[in-house]
């Protein structure tokens, strides 16, 4: 496969994983981190990648990287502001079944 077109799926992956993230929708996440990382291990396996990269190709392949690291980073705060809503909703929950709960031993 094409370097240039390996790179650009890497970032189309990493966008619709973001993406996904953003609509809530973490079911469908780890699939395509698992292709989005054998996708690296095989460009990054290439031997001698470096001596196969033109010097744009390297520069691209190096803001790339940061760009995924960014997403990765948007990814793993949206994750934890998921968490913190969904303890919170638990909390709440569990509220309202122990208002429950008093309510049905004092009737």
């Amino acid at each position: 496969m094409d370097k240039q077109l390996e790179l650009t799926r890497f970032q189309t992956i990493s966008q619709q994983m973001l993406g996904l993230a953003k609509a809530g929708d973490w079911d469908k996440i780890p699939a395509l981190e698992s292709e989005r990382k054998q996708m690296m291990h095989a460009f990054f396996e290439t031997a001698d990648l470096q001596k196969k990269l033109l010097p744009e190709e390297s520069e691209q392949v190096a803001a790339l990287i940061k760009e995924v690291l960014h997403i990765n980073d948007n990814i793993s705060k949206l994750a934890e502001q998921g968490k913190q809503h969904l303890s919170q909703e638990l909390q709440g929950m569990k509220k309202r079944q122990n208002v429950h709960s008093a309510y049905l031993q004092n009737r």
